[in-house]
């Protein structure tokens, strides 16, 4: 298998964040249950984007597949991020200059006032 060093560098990162989560338990001793508390965990306290819980999830498949020789035993159930919509929300958040129609302004949060505009 070829991966940019990039890439092996990122999924170095993530195996040892989940092992780290599970209080540093050798991932030979965990299976596809704490696989998927993990990639939950990710979503729901991280906040992370579906293409970083996709990242994480590729990361853990190649550990347990060619390094470990122990596929999962059966389908993930993680909660899975959700993608477009959640980029689009933070898309429109970081923009002021998009065309202000109804249904974009209802989606809109409401401008931070700070202390020194008061």
């Amino acid at each position: 298998m070829h991966y940019s060093p990039r890439t092996e560098d990122a999924y170095v990162g993530w195996i040892r964040r989940y092992i780290l989560f599970h209080n540093k338990r050798h991932p030979k001793d965990m299976e596809s249950a704490e696989v998927d508390v993990y990639l939950t965990h990710l979503t729901t306290d991280g906040n992370v984007a579906a293409s970083t819980q996709n990242h994480a999830l590729g990361a853990l498949l190649l550990l347990y597949r060619h390094v470990l020789r122990r596929p999962l035993d059966r389908a993930l159930s993680a909660v899975r991020a959700k993608g477009e919509a959640k980029n689009r929300e933070r898309r429109l958040s970081r923009r002021s200059w998009f065309l202000a129609t109804p249904p974009l302004v209802a989606r809109c949060p409401a401008p931070v006032v700070h202390r020194s505009d008061r």
